[in-house]
């Protein structure tokens, strides 16, 4: 959160105040660092963890709260009319925080900060390797580190260099991708060998449109996933057909390969399967591209349409599902042995991107040869 725009930056001192202890120390410690702010003008005042001074929420410390929050205020409207004097605040849970502190004229800007991307990553995993450890494969820590903070990602730094100094070796990209990924030796080898079929499965049907570009395969304690890009923003009976196909395509590969598919694919209202039925729901109930013609039952991507379209008993959701499921296995089947190869490649590293994805995909034949 931000109180005002600067047009200069300034530094001034970090604020510790915040740390629970002693009311009155609490309240002198933020006191003394207001004043201190505002001597040191320009400046700005930075104050950590603005959330975590009343995490208790169960009422014990009410009156210690209650009187934390009116120090911070009084503070605060202190020094709105100091020329020179910033005041930035960070926090995890901006909900825990009072609204009367939050509210403008107090802090007028809130920017939420999100977890870094790809780019942001391979920055941050570039500044920790020593200048020694020149081999690192930033493309793909950066996608094994999707998800996590930039502490994190250093944390996974020191531990990859631990791992390697039990050694007696120089830091590598697998130690980096191991401290990323947890721990899958806890994973059985059976189970990662399901996971990387699974996900190779979706990137070789993806890579057989040529519309489409395989970014990275990935698998973890937390799962797996395949990032493909390229699709439309708006759909036609067509493309709609084919994303159900590469959604399908997991599942199929887990039927060629492995005999019987998991329950990866469902589960939960992000899972495969969902994904599938909403698809197939959209078309035949919302947007008017079934064979049914130009109706509409109800909004797209929702829970009633779907209960709207099975209540009606619309036999061409399941067609549609039908349909893909057939496709899938028809762009999959001649690439059983080449899927084996591609999912030993993901087991062994736990991540396929750049040049080395490129290659096993091109290996897997061209989307001209997939019809």
């Amino acid at each position: 959160m931000l109180s005002k725009e600067r047009h200069q930056t300034a530094t001034g001192p970090f604020s510790e105040w915040q740390k629970r202890g002693h009311l009155g120390d609490f309240l002198r410690a933020m006191s003394n660092t207001f004043e201190e702010a505002k001597k040191s003008s320009p400046s700005v005042l930075f104050i950590d963890e603005m959330d975590s001074f009343l995490e208790d929420s169960d009422g014990k410390n009410s009156s210690y709260d209650t009187k934390a929050v009116k120090g911070i205020l009084e503070q605060l409207d202190g020094i709105r009319g100091c020329e020179g004097v910033g005041v930035v605040a960070a926090a995890n849970n901006l909900e825990k925080i009072p609204a009367a502190i939050r509210r403008s004229g107090r802090f007028d800007n809130i920017v939420t900060i999100p977890l870094p991307d790809r780019s942001d990553l391979a920055v941050i995993f570039k500044q920790h390797p020593k200048p020694a450890e020149t081999d690192i494969d930033l493309q793909a820590c950066s996608v094994q580190g999707l998800g996590k903070t930039g502490a994190d990602c250093a944390a996974a730094v020191r531990k990859g260099r631990a791992i390697a100094r039990r050694t007696k070796r120089q830091l590598t990209t697998s130690d980096i991708l191991h401290s990323l990924s947890g721990d899958l030796c806890n994973i059985s080898k059976d189970l990662r060998f399901r996971m990387s079929v699974h996900e190779c499965g979706h990137a070789l049907i993806g890579s057989s449109y040529s519309e489409l570009t395989v970014e990275f395969l990935r698998i973890s304690e937390q799962g797996g996933e395949c990032r493909i890009t390229g699709q439309e923003m708006i759909h036609t009976a067509a493309t709609m057909h084919r994303d159900r196909t590469i959604l399908l395509g997991g599942r199929m590969a887990e039927i060629l390969i492995l005999g019987a598919p998991s329950s990866g694919s469902g589960g939960d209202h992000d899972s495969d399967l969902a994904k599938i039925a909403i698809s197939a729901a959209n078309e035949a109930g919302a947007f008017g591209l079934g064979q049914t013609g130009a109706i509409w039952l109800g909004a797209s991507n929702s829970e009633a349409l779907l209960r709207d379209v099975y209540n009606c008993n619309l036999p061409e959701v399941a067609e549609l599902i039908a349909a893909a499921e057939v496709e899938a296995r028809r762009r999959l089947e001649p690439l059983r042995s080449h899927l084996t190869v591609m999912a030993e490649a993901l087991m062994e590293t736990g991540v396929l991107t750049g040049e080395r994805l490129t290659e096993l995909l091109a290996g897997g034949g061209a989307p001209e040869a997939m019809g």
